[in-house]
């Protein structure tokens, strides 16, 4: 008696993003891996949790320190947004 196989499961298609929101999407979670491993998580760890390659990361960051001087502006950025707010309000 021979059984069957089982199905694959389905993988909902996901859309792709645009160039400019990964680069957004990788500095965010960037920023969420640096504050849980600190700068010296490596990139190799951080395209992992994206579920990227890590030369993918290296296409859109030429080095880490790119990507960490890009993590600091956006929580700079946030930072001021934050400071604006509670300034107009």
């Amino acid at each position: 008696m021979t059984r069957k196989a089982a199905p694959k499961p389905v993988r909902a298609k996901q859309r792709r993003l645009s160039p400019d929101d990964r680069r957004k999407e990788f500095v965010a979670k960037a920023t969420e891996f640096f504050a849980e491993e600190g700068f010296g998580g490596g990139t190799r760890d951080l395209a992992r949790r994206l579920g990227v390659t890590q030369p993918l990361l290296y296409r859109y960051f030429p080095s880490k320190d790119d990507l960490i001087k890009e993590v600091y502006r956006h929580g700079l950025s946030r930072a001021a947004r934050y400071r604006l707010g509670e300034v107009a309000g």
